[in-house]
């Protein structure tokens, strides 16, 4: 008993002062957000367990520590652009990980087209080209009918040699489309 006694204390526990690890993921990974309300799903661990975390959209500002869990709403920054959510998570002995970050790109607004030459009337045929002021995917037809995300993805300037209507819409990569426009030409 003696030598237990003598083996047990030459025996010290070890110190646990690393910060739990874990990671953060914004609207399970979508590379793109139309509304600054997303998601977080939340993942952490450590051998003293993950009691705590805290949240920034700056890494400087943070939020009151809370429950940890895996799951937690959250409000991007304001204004469109790439958006960054930080979060730290504490363990059971005290200890606060270091920031982990995820990274999405908000795109509140639908993407803006138009034809040039733009509607009216012309003494000739015309060469009629879509954009959009942002990457976008053109939908249109011009049989009269408004067009959706069947109809013909624009590609090039739509000859027009008689009187005709153009509809069309732009859809971005966020998923915001915009209200179909009527163009026609004479």
């Amino acid at each position: 008993q003696a030598q237990i006694q003598e083996d047990m204390g030459k025996c010290s526990p070890v110190a646990d002062t690393a910060g739990p690890t874990g990671t953060v993921t914004i609207n399970g990974g979508a590379a793109y957000a139309t509304n600054p309300a997303v998601n977080l799903t939340l993942s952490a661990s450590d051998p003293s367990g993950v009691t705590e975390m805290t949240f920034s959209n700056d890494s400087t500002s943070w939020s009151a520590a809370e429950t940890y869990g895996t799951m937690r709403a959250w409000t991007l920054s304001s204004g469109d652009g790439s958006k960054t959510v930080y979060a730290k998570y504490k363990d059971g002995k005290g200890n606060w990980s270091s920031a982990v970050a995820a990274t999405i790109t908000l795109d509140s607004r639908p993407p803006v087209a138009m034809a040039n030459p733009p509607a009216g009337t012309y003494n000739a045929a015309q060469n009629v080209a879509l954009t959009a002021y942002e990457t976008a995917t053109i939908y249109f037809t011009t049989d009269g009918t408004s067009p959706t995300t069947a109809a013909a993805v624009y590609s090039g300037p739509i000859a027009v040699g008689a009187s005709q209507t153009i509809k069309f819409f732009a859809k971005d990569a966020a998923g915001n489309d915009e209200a179909v426009k009527s163009a026609a030409y004479a």
